[in-house]
């Protein structure tokens, strides 16, 4: 699980229906676990709600992709992530 483990980056959804806990709640857990503070997160969404873009990005969420998206939108925007990751983990 992520209390061990340390991604690259984290995608998730805003709406965890599956979860007892939704997105932002799940991204807060995630920014307390001091080895995943600086991974990279995005939200995904189906909500083009400002309110809620911008609740994230107060949050300080990486970035957002509404819903639909191609795949190439989602790979360029993974790519950039973690290429500033790399280079924070460098700089670190």
């Amino acid at each position: 699980g992520l209390k061990n483990d340390t991604p690259d980056l984290i995608i998730s959804d805003i709406n965890l229906e599956t979860s007892t806990i939704g997105g932002f709640s799940f991204y807060e857990k995630v920014r307390q676990l001091h080895h995943l503070s600086h991974v990279p997160f995005i939200f995904l969404s189906g909500m083009t709600d400002e309110g809620m873009v911008r609740y994230g990005k107060s949050l300080g969420v990486d970035d957002y992709i509404t819903k639909p998206f191609s795949s190439e939108m989602l790979l360029d925007t993974i790519k950039g992530k973690l290429k500033r990751y790399k280079q924070m983990k460098h700089a670190g």
